[in-house]
């Protein structure tokens, strides 16, 4: 373990990278999708294409609406891994455990206004969001998964064996 170094200012620049991807995927699905969408619409009304291209390019929008449902969940579930990762190599006293709560306080704070973003982004436009069930999973029970994700860190942070 004392080969490991950590910078100090705590891999902010990671944790920006990240973020900065995950904004950029959500910005990229809200663009794409009407367009496809349209694309797919327009093809069934076009009288040149057989019933098979018809066919092969709805199954073509589904795979890719299901591509992004699970691209979304792999960076649910890498977010949460890093995170924890992280908060086994960090050394750090329990007092600041205090710290954690009032992050995660924040952060349930903030999951608000994420849901209640969706919420109105899904009453805007349903047709699209009905194509990513795990997504709509993952935005109806955000609280539950902050707060697992919040005790499995603490437990990971606190719980590691000392040498």
């Amino acid at each position: 373990m004392k080969y490991l170094r950590f910078n100090k200012k705590g891999n902010l620049q990671d944790i920006m990278f990240i973020l900065t991807i995950f904004a950029m995927f959500v910005l990229l699905c809200i663009t794409v999708i009407p367009i496809i969408q349209k694309v797919i619409s327009n093809a069934q009304d076009d009288d040149d294409l057989t019933v098979q291209d018809k066919t092969d390019l709805t199954n073509m929008g589904e795979t890719f609406y299901n591509g992004l449902d699970v691209g979304f969940l792999i960076l649910v579930i890498m977010g949460f891994l890093s995170v924890l990762i992280s908060a086994y190599f960090i050394d750090i006293h329990p007092i600041m455990a205090l710290g954690g709560i009032a992050f995660g306080i924040i952060l349930l704070i903030g999951a608000t206004a994420i849901v209640k973003t969706m919420e109105y982004l899904i009453e805007k436009s349903p047709e699209v969001f009905s194509e990513f069930p795990i997504t709509n999973f993952i935005i109806n029970n955000i609280f539950v998964i902050i707060i697992i994700f919040m005790f499995l860190t603490i437990l990971v942070l606190y719980g590691k064996w000392r040498q």
